[in-house]
């Protein structure tokens, strides 16, 4: 058995819009990066609005509730084809060529008394567009999503839920005195570094029970194309694998 666990960062969701751009759900402006946030609400007639009482630009709606809505379009049409993979679309094509069978989509949900300048960037939503168009491509696959409601500053409630969910996940897979009946593959390309780092350290845990890779995705060189007057996000066109083993 195969499975890929994707680690969901704010920006490897797209949105492929009616003027024909593909619009980056976690692209702010910022860092070079054109207003896709701002635009992706002005197609929807919404005026982009803040969390709390505040009118700060750290405060205001971001892929928590961007994403959101976007999701409960999709579940009202019954059609998540408007969703892009921006990061992960090669990375699935690959490995299920080669027999994957499962995909676990970790979302970040932080709880409540989080300051909105950090839980407005949550990407629980952002799994469940990837979760929708990943069923309707690859019919196949399982496909299931993971957020685990923990602050993403908080490094040992996070390595908590990890090993809570991994590590019997995985040894519930093994067959006995065989340890290459089940491989797994991590992208973790993308998201807070906290995740990332603790998704890491657990897998290198696991090498001596199964395969453990890792599969990156290459990011093109131009990330956002220009499409008459609006730059449009471009997918990655390449993996690499490494073996957490080596």
């Amino acid at each position: 058995m195969k499975t890929l666990i994707i680690t969901v960062g704010t920006r490897q969701v797209g949105w492929h819009c009616a003027d024909g751009i593909v619009r980056c759900l976690g692209a702010d402006g910022e860092r070079g990066t054109p207003p896709h946030i701002n635009e992706m609400y002005q197609q929807l007639g919404l005026a982009r609005s803040h969390h709390g009482d505040s009118d700060k630009p750290e405060f205001a709606w971001g892929v928590r509730n961007l994403g959101e809505l976007m999701y409960q379009q999709c579940l009202a049409v019954q059609d998540f084809s408007s969703v892009v993979l921006l990061l992960d679309y090669v990375v699935i094509e690959q490995l299920v060529a080669d027999g994957l069978e499962q995909i676990i989509l970790w979302g970040t949900d932080q709880p409540e008394g989080t300051p909105w300048n950090f839980r407005r960037g949550d990407t629980l939503w952002l799994a469940e567009l990837m979760a929708g168009v990943i069923k309707q491509t690859w019919k196949d696959i399982q496909v299931d999503v993971w957020s685990p409601v923990v602050a993403a500053n908080k490094i040992q409630d996070i390595r908590r839920e990890v090993e809570e969910f991994i590590f019997p996940y995985v040894m519930d897979r093994l067959q006995p005195n065989d340890v290459n009946t089940f491989e797994l593959y991590i992208q973790n390309k993308g998201c807070a570094p906290s995740v990332a780092g603790t998704l890491e350290i657990c897998a290198a845990a696991l090498t001596r029970q199964c395969v453990v890779n890792y599969i990156i995705p290459k990011e093109p060189d131009e990330m956002y194309r220009f499409i008459g007057e609006g730059r449009s996000a471009q997918r990655a066109t390449d993996c690499e694998l490494l073996s957490m083993g080596d």
